[in-house]
């Protein structure tokens, strides 16, 4: 009998660390900014695990408080829970209980806090249940089938599948209508969120860089304009580099001048104007990229995961941006500071670049100077105007 309950014991105690690991897991912020930028079926969203203590609440469970939210409307989340994980028998459970009341959430998610609410404050039955168990420090954990009950957007049911690990959790939530239609949810595959601090979090950088990537031309500009304007392709696309944790996009462009392809390589670096602040407006670093096993490097999407060393050259090109809104859709402007960017091209001692940069398409103008202040290149009748041709659609590993 002794052998029986320490063997009792030992299980309730194994698996009570798992779900204090799988606390851990889940604590913090969450961001699929990257998946977006590769993928253009995926949105930027932040997930928020906030812990909290409930009064009323089961003394061997665990509690968070999730707030899910598009990023860029970070103050309006479109899913608010509590979500309780506990151990029961073999199993572990993951439930989710909705507000039933309007409580101040401003005190959850706060540094060095833990604010307590009552389990009055939430529905008694959880409004979804997922089961998971642990394989080599991965959680994995599923509602079943065929799911939680749903009035959401026509579903019937909700289904949801997660792999949780200390650095990031792959979620793909589907809604389905009692025929077994998929009628919401990603047809992409999960949504993979990485783990970060919040202070990194930079929606209107995400939304820059995703106007950036895909495949753009000014095809249009060229056939209305041949005589002023020559035809040139961009490729952007998203790269990781060794040791650096912004958002990096490097560029194919190739210039069609003179009968002849001239394939010019830039790395876009973007960083926040004001660090630590949420809504910063973006800032671009250009650098020249001077390796030529880049020069094709957007169209190789099989690359875009590996870690990548580049050859730079110093002293970047610094764009500052501002975001206004137009008809409830975002335009970001960038200019060169009022010195502009020093430059050496076809006899030029500066460099001065406004941009505007949208959804649909990419003006930029540049503009090179002597020392006396005449323009010696670029563009003297406005902008080139890239309009966008494909957007990405790459997998994304974290």
């Amino acid at each position: 009998m002794r052998i029986i309950l320490l063997l009792i014991f030992m299980i309730n105690t194994a698996y009570a660390d798992s779900v204090d690991k799988l606390y851990s897991y889940l604590s913090g912020t969450f961001s699929s900014a990257n998946q977006s930028i590769y993928n253009a079926n995926f949105y930027d969203v932040t997930v928020r695990h906030c812990p909290v203590n409930i009064d009323g609440g089961k003394p061997n469970s665990k509690y968070l408080i999730l707030r899910q939210a598009i990023s860029l409307f970070l103050n309006s989340p479109y899913r608010v829970r509590l979500v309780e994980l506990s151990h029961e028998g073999a199993k572990i459970k993951s439930k989710n209980y909705a507000p039933i009341r309007n409580i101040d959430l401003n005190q959850t998610c706060q540094e060095g806090s833990i604010p307590t609410f009552s389990v009055n404050d939430f529905t008694t039955e959880p409004k979804c249940e997922l089961t998971l168990y642990e394989n080599a420090g991965i959680f994995m954990g599923s509602t079943g089938v065929p799911g939680c009950v749903s009035e959401r957007s026509g579903a019937s049911f909700v289904s949801s599948d997660v792999e949780i690990t200390n650095s990031y959790f792959k979620s793909l939530d589907r809604g389905w209508d009692d025929h077994g239609n998929q009628v919401w949810g990603s047809e992409n595959g999960a949504y993979v969120f990485e783990k970060k601090p919040f202070v990194n979090i930079y929606p209107n950088l995400v939304e820059l860089a995703s106007m950036l990537v895909g495949e753009s031309s000014n095809q249009a500009q060229v056939q209305n304009n041949p005589a002023d304007f020559t035809f040139v392709t961009n490729k952007i696309c998203p790269i990781k580099i060794q040791g650096s944790s912004s958002i990096n996009l490097l560029t194919n462009r190739m210039v069609n001048a003179n009968g002849r392809s001239i394939i010019r390589t830039s790395l876009y670096q973007l960083l926040p104007k004001a660090v630590n602040t949420t809504f910063s407006d973006p800032k671009i670093e250009v650098y020249s990229v001077v390796d030529s096993n880049f020069e094709n490097y957007c169209n190789q999407p099989e690359r875009w995961n590996d870690i990548q060393n580049l050859n730079l050259t110093s002293n970047p090109c610094e764009v500052n941006f501002s975001k206004k809104m137009v008809s409830k859709s975002s335009i970001y402007l960038g200019n060169t500071s009022d010195s502009g960017c020093p430059s050496s091209f076809k006899g030029a001692v500066r460099l001065d670049i406004n941009e505007e940069i949208s959804s649909e398409s990419i003006k930029v103008w540049e503009k090179w100077s002597d020392s006396n202040g005449v323009q010696v290149a670029g563009s003297k009748n406005g902008p080139y105007i890239y309009v966008r041709e494909t957007f990405p659609d790459a997998p994304y590993f974290p």
